[in-house]
């Protein structure tokens, strides 16, 4: 079934992100879905991805780091390595 509307909040309630949604027939419904933070660290030229992966995954937050290639800017023609770091939910 497909259905019209509009979101009305989001938020992260511990190990859930949460959207309230108002459908066209007026009555509002809570979505939620599990919610594992992540976020990307970019390198600088030169620097040795493995070391600062492995030393990231030590820390008891991160459940897990991949070294990935990505376009660090809109403004990059050529991919460059990041970290990409994995967390639990606090």
């Amino acid at each position: 079934m497909r259905e019209v509307g509009w979101i009305l909040d989001v938020y992260v309630s511990k190990k859930h992100a949460v959207i309230w949604v108002k459908l066209e027939s007026e009555r509002a419904v809570r979505l939620t879905d599990s919610y594992r933070p992540d976020f990307y660290v970019a390198l600088k030229d030169g620097s040795e991805s493995g070391n600062i992966a492995e030393t990231l995954s030590l820390h008891p937050s991160v459940y897990k780091v991949e070294v990935e290639e990505k376009y660090t800017s809109i403004l990059e023609r050529m991919k460059s390595k990041v970290i990409h770091v994995f967390t639990y939910a606090v």
